[in-house]
């Protein structure tokens, strides 16, 4: 019973000291911090007035006064291991009380407001939907044209958010560190996440009016608000993209060290999450905007290029000036390439819903709009190297439903205007097939022949027709896609191929020359567009011949249609 009452005793006296130690000790803290702040206080007019140097002196000051508080603390380290040994359930309270002291003293709202302040603020003006961003132009060579619409939208200056993480996460850092030295919190390896999960509940109170002020700078704010900027927070994702770097735990040294890195990476994700999550709201929010089908007539005809293919191009170029001119920034932002190419598919599939909808003239609309569109994209995508990558396979896409819709539109147009000569050599074809050339006056007389040809072959009625197929061409296609002079070179390679086996046939079958022959047609149609001496002109296309090309290699697959 006596050693019963003895033990007792002595927990009830361990208990009592144990507690006055709290006390000491808690004490030691706050006269310590006061002595720090007065003397940190005093000093403070030696940060510069104004300018960039301000908030510099001022970090620097924050630095200096933590390094001298927990410098002054290390002395007092046996107390805490003392706790530690004889009641370890008062430590919580202790991290608690020195949470407290650190965010009402060196980490308080009234410095972490005066430092935030400092920083070098942006005030610039830029559009907040995609439907407020410029068009883009095929008119206009390429990369200049882009660069003059990027000069009209002034990039996000986020040097507030660079300045604060430079200078503000190397004390989160120092302050995650001194928790886990200071109550011995990296002592034991053997539970990693309850250490971090101390750790950071500790540092979370100590740094509180930092991580608040920190999410206003990035541009974070709370459900609802219509202070929400969408480029800002792009930005934001950038910068703590980058600083996550400086912090990875590469060396594995485990310890203290590993803990105050994993805290500051946990920050730092806490808040790019936070931002990631409110720019792709604001993809979205475009995204339905896209679906809408902004200014597509319902027939389709002369809808020309989409309001949302037009303004896509300017928007990236935005991206790209808001990336601090570092081209491989984007493509290398996950979040990035997921948000442009969810923004992609949601153009190709607006596209398709207006191609496809009732009460569009399956004739022609649908394949000029998907020409049109599939086409402007390409180009526009190409010529921009910093997202080439991010919409290769939707270029790819784009180059080859523009084929599709190019050879099923030239098929229609050629077709439409020159129906008796398609259907005589088409008959005449098929007979030969079938009979061999023998049969074909029996079939298909001579006199019927050359009449047909007299008729509907003659140069003038030719001329006649191939200038409507370029007006109608013309009428078709809008200025802004820059496709007229392309398609029209398409079509008249097929003429050549056309006109060319008409010939062919013709000689073959009946021993009729051709007049005009493939060689006429060609320069007619050329000189119905005005292409016969205008060199200058095919330099206009877009960016050059580069981009020429990209049409020009579609084919011709429509000759097999027609004959």
């Amino acid at each position: 019973g006596s050693v019963a009452e003895r033990v007792e005793t002595l927990l009830t006296t361990a208990g009592i000291f144990c507690g006055e130690l709290v006390e000491i000790f808690v004490s030691v803290m706050e006269q310590l911090a006061e002595q720090i702040l007065t003397s940190m206080d005093a000093s403070k007019n030696n940060a510069s007035a104004g300018g960039e140097s301000q908030h510099s002196a001022i970090a620097q000051q924050i630095r200096e006064n933590q390094r001298r508080y927990q410098s002054s603390l290390l002395v007092y380290m046996p107390l805490v291991e003392t706790l530690a040994s004889l009641k370890p359930e008062s430590l919580p309270l202790v991290r608690q009380a020195y949470s407290k002291i650190v965010s009402e003293g060196i980490l308080s709202k009234k410095r972490m407001k005066v430092y935030f302040k400092s920083l070098p603020t942006a005030y610039y003006e830029e559009p907040v939907e995609l439907r407020e961003y410029p068009p883009a132009s095929l008119g206009k060579t390429g990369p200049e044209h882009a660069r003059a619409l990027a000069e009209m939208m002034v990039p996000v200056n986020a040097a507030d958010i660079e300045a604060a993480l430079t200078e503000m996460l190397p004390v989160i850092a120092r302050e995650a560190y001194f928790t886990a030295a200071l109550f011995g919190l990296a002592a034991d390896d053997t539970d990693k996440k309850k250490n971090f999960e101390a750790v950071k509940k500790s540092v979370d109170a100590s740094a509180i009016f930092f991580n608040k002020c920190m999410i206003r700078v990035c541009g974070i704010w709370s459900r609802g608000s219509n202070k929400i900027d969408a480029m800002l927070s792009f930005v934001a994702t950038v910068h703590l993209q980058r600083s996550m770097a400086g912090y990875l735990d590469r060396q594995n040294r485990g310890g203290e060290h590993s803990l105050s890195l994993a805290y500051v990476r946990s920050t730092i994700l806490n808040l790019k999450e936070q931002v990631e999550k409110q720019w792709t709201n604001w993809i979205k929010e475009q995204i339905e905007w896209i679906g809408t089908h902004p200014g597509v007539p319902i027939s389709g005809k002369q809808a020309g290029v989409f309001a949302s293919f037009a303004r896509l191009p300017t928007y990236v170029d935005h991206l790209v000036a808001c990336c601090g001119g570092e081209p491989a920034t984007l493509s290398q932002t996950k979040v990035a390439r997921r948000s442009l190419q969810r923004m992609a598919q949601a153009l190709f599939d607006s596209l398709e819903v207006c191609a496809e909808r009732e009460g569009v003239d399956r004739n022609y609309a649908a394949d000029v709009m998907r020409m049109e569109n599939s086409y402007f994209f390409a180009q526009t995508m190409q010529v921009r190297p910093e997202v080439r990558d991010i919409f290769e396979t939707h270029v790819q896409l784009a180059t080859a439903a523009c084929k599709d819709a190019t050879d099923s539109y030239l098929g229609w147009m050629i077709q439409r205007e020159f129906k008796p000569l398609h259907a005589l050599f088409s008959k005449i074809s098929k007979i030969r097939k079938e009979v061999g050339d023998a049969d074909i006056p029996i079939h298909v007389p001579k006199a019927n022949f050359t009449r047909t040809l007299a008729r509907e072959g003659g140069r003038e009625v030719l001329r006649e027709k191939i200038s409507a197929l370029h007006g109608r061409m013309e009428k078709h296609l809008c200025p802004e896609s820059q496709l007229l002079s392309v398609t029209w070179k398409q079509l008249v390679k097929v003429l050549y191929e056309w006109f060319g086996r008409f010939e062919k046939l013709s000689s073959q079958c009946y021993g009729v020359r051709l007049e005009p022959s493939a060689v006429d047609v060609v320069r007619m149609a050329k000189a119905a567009a005005g292409l016969a001496s205008s060199n200058s002109s095919q330099a206009s296309l877009g960016d050059g011949a580069g981009r020429r090309g990209s049409l020009a290699s579609m084919g011709t697959s429509t000759t097999s249609v027609l004959m």
